[in-house]
């Protein structure tokens, strides 16, 4: 409740531009999370070939990618929700498309903890890796190579 009062005050300091990316980021998390939820098992992902390796990040971020991170992060910790971090690279992946950049992967991996399977979810854009900690995805081992599947339309 304490996020959800102080949510004016921070929006009303962010600058236009932030301002625009938080909103687009906000609806891109909110539809991640309904994507998340509602997709059958196995709907929301679309699998690539098995990954080898995991590229380390070979080059800054661009300016634009970075901001958009930004935006995602924002809206993830002064939203509406919370999302996790598949719901959180969902949206990221979806705002990069939407901006052009395309060629980023969605990567899930997954560690042996406490008798218990643990996975995160974060996003490589052309080896650079993209998520609120870069270096947590050294923790897990890579499944696989994944997008997100194209929304099927209802007939």
């Amino acid at each position: 409740m304490r996020r959800l009062r102080e949510l004016p005050r921070r929006l009303a300091r962010l600058r236009a531009r932030d301002f625009r990316d938080f909103a687009r980021a906000q609806v891109a998390v909110l539809v991640a999370h309904w994507l998340v939820w509602r997709r059958p098992t196995g709907k929301l992902l679309a699998h690539g070939p098995v990954m080898q390796q995991m590229p380390e990040p070979a080059k800054a971020v661009p300016p634009e990618v970075e901001r958009l991170m930004r935006a995602v992060n924002r809206a993830s910790t002064y939203g509406l929700t919370r999302p996790l971090c598949l719901a959180r690279s969902v949206a990221l992946m979806r705002l990069l498309e939407a901006d052009g950049f395309t060629g980023g992967v969605l990567r899930i991996g997954v560690r042996w903890e406490g008798g218990a399977f643990i996975a995160h979810a974060w996003v490589d854009y052309q080896g650079m890796i993209l998520d609120l900690d870069p270096s947590l995805h050294r923790r897990f081992s890579p499944l696989t190579n994944v997008r997100v599947a194209p929304m099927e339309h209802a007939s």
